[in-house]
Parts: structure tokens; C-alpha cells; sequence
């Protein structure tokens, strides 16, 4: 049961990936029943806590969807410790990105996904990538005339990133973990 469970959370999250924001309210039912059942608590026990390193990496795959209101943001964390973020919200919900990878002890990410420009999933990126070593950055060919989306662009370039194009059939090796896009 609980493979099945895990399995239609990574089903979500390819979902998420690609864009398709309805399974939103799936995804965080998931996260906080596999909390409830893996830890003991729940997700708004966990958000709540003054020390989120209660739950140090484990040594097994970690997903991490993060509440940044009406946009999506996820850290994926491989055995090995190699991190994902996909996406960070609005500018105004950064603090919630950022508060939870301070509080586990993350300041490199190893690969950051920019899934579109619309601000509700890169509203904060900018911040990002000023506050944190980056490794590598994907997002599609794609672009808008918002100050957001400028100021991330700005930031990429202050930092000396390249962008690498997400699409179809890009794979990602994250260690022991094996991610691909798929369109």
C-alpha cells in the first residue's frame, strides 16, 4: 500500500511538471497522508514546527511540496543529498520557499526548474538565485514582460548561469534518483 501511495505521488508530480496545477490539492492530501503514516504528524504539524530539521534527510527519497498560496513549488531531495526545486510561487510567498530550505540546511541547489513565466510559478526566482549557489537552470523557451520575469533574467545573468532548455526527453541525475521531462 505504501508503494501505491508513493506512486501516485510521483505521478503527481510529473503532472506538476508539466504544468497541470489542478492536482495541486492532490499533491498536499498526499504529502500530509504520507507524513501522517511515515512520521506520525501531519503536514500543517510539520509546517508549524519550529524545527523543521526533525526531519533530516533519511537517506530515501524526499518530495517537499511547498505551500506558496495560489502558484506551486517543489524540493525534491535525492538519498544522495542532490536537490530540485521546481518552481517558487508569487514574490510575496518567497519567504516560504526560502524559510524552508534555510531550515534544512540547504544553500546549494543542484538543479532549479522554472516550469513557465506566469509570476505564480517563478514570481520569486529572482531571490533564488541571488540567495543560493545554483548548479544548473531549466526552463523552457519561453518568455514575458513582467518585472518578475525580467529580474530573474537579470539574476541569471548576474550569477553567470546558463539556461538549459526544459522539454521533452531532458533527463536529469540527481545520484541514485533519474528524472525526465516529458511534454
Amino acid at each position: 500500500m505504501k508503494i501505491k501511495k508513493f506512486l501516485i505521488l510521483i505521478l503527481c508530480a510529473a503532472m506538476l511538471l508539466s504544468g497541470c496545477t489542478i492536482v495541486e490539492e492532490i499533491l498536499f492530501a498526499a504529502t500530509e497522508e504520507l507524513l501522517s503514516n511515515n512520521y506520525g504528524e501531519t503536514y500543517e504539524d510539520y509546517q508549524d514546527s519550529e524545527n523543521y530539521n526533525d526531519f533530516v534527510s533519511s537517506g530515501e527519497l524526499e518530495v517537499w511540496f511547498i505551500d506558496v498560496g495560489q502558484g506551486d513549488s517543489a524540493l525534491i531531495i535525492s538519498p544522495e543529498g542532490k536537490t530540485m526545486l521546481i518552481d517558487c510561487g508569487e514574490y510575496e510567498n518567497i519567504d516560504a520557499v526560502t524559510g524552508f530550505l534555510d531550515k534544512k540546511g540547504i544553500d546549494t541547489i543542484d538543479v532549479v526548474i522554472v516550469s513557465h513565466p506566469p509570476t505564480d510559478h517563478m514570481g520569486g526566482m529572482a531571490t533564488i538565485f541571488w540567495d543560493y549557489e545554483i548548479k544548473s537552470v531549466y526552463m523552457p523557451y519561453a518568455s514575458a514582460n513582467t518585472t518578475a520575469f525580467e529580474k530573474m533574467m537579470e539574476a541569471i545573468d548576474e550569477e553567470g548561469l546558463t539556461i538549459n532548455e526544459a522539454q521533452e526527453g531532458v533527463s536529469l541525475d540527481l545520484g541514485s534518483v533519474h528524472a525526465e521531462m516529458f511534454g
